[in-house]
């Protein structure tokens, strides 16, 4: 992934990754600024603590970066430690 966004929704949000030739998504029902939040406590966070949740999205650290998913939902997004310090601080 070489870009990331967060796009407002209808619904909330939505992730939103480019690469060179592809393009992928995950829509979120909170907010821009919460999902935000949500990535930015998980990149702050202690290394005992690996993840967060609000309102039934949940944000876990992995070695890569941090990875989103809905609650009762397969689909995750997992945006790349670089990304993060690039785009969101």
């Amino acid at each position: 992934m070489q870009e990331f966004q967060i796009v407002e929704s209808p619904e909330g949000c939505r992730l939103v990754g480019n690469d060179i030739h592809t393009s992928t998504h995950l829509p979120l029902p909170i907010s821009p600024e919460d999902a935000k939040a949500l990535i930015l406590a998980v990149f702050k966070s202690d290394d005992d603590q690996h993840g967060c949740e609000f309102h039934g999205v949940l944000a876990d650290s992995t070695a890569n970066g941090v990875r989103i998913r809905q609650v009762g939902k397969d689909a995750w997004f997992e945006i790349p430690w670089k990304l993060v310090l690039r785009e969101l601080t």
